[in-house]
């Protein structure tokens, strides 16, 4: 998913690569010729902030949802690819913030994809999908801010305010 600013907007593909590692740390991959085939179609439902992908079955480490933060600061792309999959689990699957929060926290594996365009860093954060069964639901999820999952994680007094218990803060 590639989010468009402006009406009119053109799409340009290139640079072929026939394998790169997730950091592409220097200025080349494994560069090839490339043909593709390729179809759009815009969704005025969806917005992003940056880009997000599904990956395919045939990863040998199953599907996957990610989202992206593209920044000079490592720690800020790290944020904003964090606040998308927030975003996405709560706007696309109907969870609470706080559980989006908590289930980013464990299930969610963060990557640098790029550091070769300085000053730029992009950070991706990849999601399990074979977490939400075949019914696209987390095992156990309520509706609410309140489900069970939240409430198995929380301990001591932030159990009661229904607070995550992570020190950590994403702004």
């Amino acid at each position: 998913y590639l989010p468009v600013w402006v009406d009119g907007a053109l799409f340009s593909c290139g640079d072929g690569h026939a394998a790169q590692g997730d950091g592409e740390v220097c200025i080349t991959a494994i560069e090839t010729t490339m043909t593709a085939t390729l179809r759009f179609t815009v969704r005025r439902d969806i917005r992003l902030a940056w880009p997000e992908l599904e990956t395919s079955l045939a990863r040998p480490r199953g599907r996957h949802y990610a989202t992206t933060g593209i920044a000079p600061d490592l720690m800020e792309a790290a944020r904003q690819a964090v606040r998308g999959m927030i975003g996405h689990l709560v706007e696309r699957r109907g969870l609470s913030r706080e559980d989006a929060y908590i289930l980013s926290s464990v299930a969610v594996d963060l990557r640098i994809s790029e550091v070769v365009d300085a000053p730029n860093w992009v950070v991706s954060a990849f999601l399990p999908l074979d977490i939400f069964g075949t019914s696209g639901r987390i095992p156990g999820q309520m509706t609410g801010s309140r489900s069970r999952f939240l409430r198995a994680r929380a301990r001591g007094p932030a159990a009661k305010s229904g607070r995550p218990t992570s020190v950590t803060r994403w702004r």
